[in-house]
């Protein structure tokens, strides 16, 4: 019972009908489709104003801010989210969908709010400079990349460890602590501010894939990746020496 009486709250606005939905609850002319890629359900038609943007939706977004972006003489902008902006109340006319877009430009280190209706850029406001928005996924399969592919950590790692093969090599990217002030310096780089990444890494002991537990086996140096300028800036832990053993008792699931 309890459930039938929850599924009849949310029951979606489409079954209301149109002689009663207001305009500040449904959009007229309803084109807009939402993807249900979860449950790999076909996409339904959807009438309601506080819907996710849609995959469309999404791609005309990115388009406008890349288009707006280029014009400045920005080709490489990276984008953090791009999300519906809530609509304000209207009981006259439909208020329009608008697309929140967070960008950074790695050129300059500064990320930009912007707000796009349709394929138009309507408004955008730089962010203090140093503002960091939050890591994303893409950023994350970066930083891993710079730190395997950086000669001065492949040396490392074959001077302190023998590991040659960096497919044994797992980065793992979490953000900085700045716990001084030489790590707030390092932030400021020079006169434009780094996107740090300190990268964690493990090794892969046994197989070919990711069957392996790798963090039951620490590698004991960290390097600092700078994602604007993608490079490596400083790799803590080689002070320790001799060089600590990497733990070879596996901990699989």
């Amino acid at each position: 019972m309890l459930r039938s009486c929850v599924f009849s709250l949310v029951r979606p606005l489409a079954t209301v009908s149109s002689s009663t939905c207001r305009p500040s609850l449904c959009l007229l002319n309803a084109t807009n489709t939402r993807s249900v890629w979860s449950t790999g359900q076909e996409p339904r038609r959807s009438t309601y104003l506080q819907d996710a943007l849609t995959p469309d939706e999404i791609q005309t977004a990115s388009s406008a801010v890349k288009g707006y972006m280029s014009a400045s003489g920005v080709d490489d902008p990276r984008f953090v989210t791009v999300s519906l902006k809530e609509p304000k109340p209207n009981l006259d006319e439909p208020p329009k969908r608008q697309a929140e877009v967070l960008v950074l430009n790695p050129s300059t280190g500064i990320a930009t709010e912007m707000l796009v209706q349709g394929d138009e850029v309507i408004s955008s406001e730089d962010l203090p400079l140093g503002t960091q928005p939050m890591l994303t996924p893409a950023d994350c399969d970066l930083a891993e990349s710079i730190s395997k592919s950086s000669e001065e950590v492949q040396r490392a790692l074959k001077e302190r460890y023998g590991i040659t093969n960096m497919d044994k090599v797992v980065g793992d990217p979490w953000s900085v602590h700045l716990a001084s002030e030489e790590d707030r310096l390092l932030v400021e780089g020079d006169g434009k501010p780094r996107r740090l990444v300190q990268t964690f890494l493990y090794q892969r002991m046994e197989g070919e894939g990711m069957e392996c537990n790798h963090y039951a086996h620490p590698i004991d140096i960290l390097p600092i990746v700078d994602l604007n300028s993608k490079s490596v800036v400083r790799i803590d832990g080689l002070d320790r020496l001799p060089a600590p053993k990497i733990p070879t008792d596996s901990v699989n699931y």
